[in-house]
């Protein structure tokens, strides 16, 4: 236990400095820190301060799941309250150990409080775990739920005692391997675990640099074909009916040029905010490029794309007024293309576009809606 919580605790600090993630990762060096003291505090508490060392080591392990909580709240950059719990429970569990311990001297009870300690801040920090990452692809809900199945072995070490000698604690037996081979599988793979979660994080984070536009938080135009394509990779998808729809902010450069860039972000953000509204389940939006904008609507005819555009173009408004922004006003001319049979997305395109230029030459602020008959 002691060797491999030292060394999770060094590759973890490793990987703190190498990356530079001091602030993720503060509170996992720190348990592993704590779980190698216990571990320590076990070899070599028959050689002296047996009854101090015992204090140290069993409220040392019960600190370190509970800042494995804090450690996990902080990656999920969620708030906690662990650190008051953490605080006052390590208090009462050490007033406990050392009331057993220096004054009852009940070996018993303080195998039965340690155990349940043990298991009742495992069992936090496996909940906590599997809760925090409950609605993303990780491999942390499985080390939250190794973390429960620990909570419930320390428990039944717990409930073993009651019917053994106390002083055979230690002795060979099916819940001591069960409780101290578990302790070291979680020495082992813990600290593996939590730095395949952060690369997990690492990569996440990549993606969405190369696929999301980091002003609007839409898609981007790469990541938007990479979705049309998997769209019309799908066997039940091809040669289905579809509408796109191409939306270009009027008089975005003279925003740009009197009330400045940050004004131009502004309103990108109000459309951007618009579609993420109102976009179905099933709709791809995304930034094209500049001021435009592509809204794909599988399965959806001429007339429902025609009524989306304009609960586009009334929301965008009102976002607009809002804003108050004059002379000029932004507004939104859209091109939109439907087809019962499409036969490539850049044949969507070129008919969007050319709908979008004749809302222009119509004078902006309009919706020109076409059926592709050549599709």
């Amino acid at each position: 236990m002691f060797i491999s919580n030292a060394g999770g605790a060094i590759c973890v600090l490793f990987f703190a400095i190498f990356y530079r993630r001091y602030k993720e990762l503060r509170y996992w060096v720190v348990c592993l820190a704590l779980s190698t003291f216990s571990a320590l505090t076990f070899f070599i508490r028959d050689q002296f301060f047996t009854e101090l060392l015992i204090v140290l080591g069993n409220t040392a392990i019960f600190s370190s799941f509970l800042v494995a909580a804090i450690g996990v709240n902080v990656y999920y950059k969620k708030r906690t309250h662990y650190v008051s719990l953490m605080l006052i429970g390590s208090i009462i569990y050490a007033g406990a150990f050392v009331w057993l311990t220096y004054v009852d001297d009940n070996l018993t009870a303080r195998i039965i409080i340690g155990m349940t300690g043990t298991a009742i801040s495992c069992a936090v920090f496996g909940i906590t775990l599997i809760y925090r990452s409950k609605h993303r692809k990780s491999i942390a809900p499985w080390f939250g739920a190794f973390a429960c199945m620990q909570a419930i072995v320390y428990l039944a070490k717990a409930a073993g005692v009651l019917y053994q000698d106390p002083a055979n604690f230690y002795a060979e037996s099916l819940y001591n391997n069960l409780a101290f081979g578990s302790a070291i599988i979680n020495g082992v793979f813990s600290p593996i675990g939590f730095l395949l979660m952060c690369n997990e994080k690492l990569i996440g984070k990549v993606w969405h640099d190369s696929n999301i536009d980091s002003l609007t938080q839409l898609l981007n135009r790469r990541y938007f074909y990479r979705k049309i394509n998997k769209y019309y990779s799908r066997s039940e998808n091809k040669g289905k009916g579809a509408s796109l729809l191409i939306i270009d902010i009027d008089y975005l450069k003279p925003i740009n040029d009197i009330h400045g860039h940050l004004a131009g972000d502004i309103v990108l953000k109000a459309l951007a905010e618009v579609l993420t509204k109102n976009v179905l389940n099933n709709s791809i939006a995304a930034r094209f490029g500049g001021d435009e904008f592509v809204v794909f609507m599988p399965k959806t005819n001429l007339r429902k794309a025609d009524n989306f555009a304009k609960i586009i173009n009334d929301n965008f408004s009102k976002k607009i007024r809002e804003l108050d922004y004059t002379d000029p006003s932004p507004s939104l001319s859209i091109g939109v293309a439907s087809a019962d049979r499409p036969r490539t997305i850049e044949i969507f395109l070129k008919h969007a576009d050319d709908n979008l230029y004749e809302a222009k030459r119509q004078g902006r602020n309009q919706i020109v809606a076409r059926v592709i008959i050549s599709a």
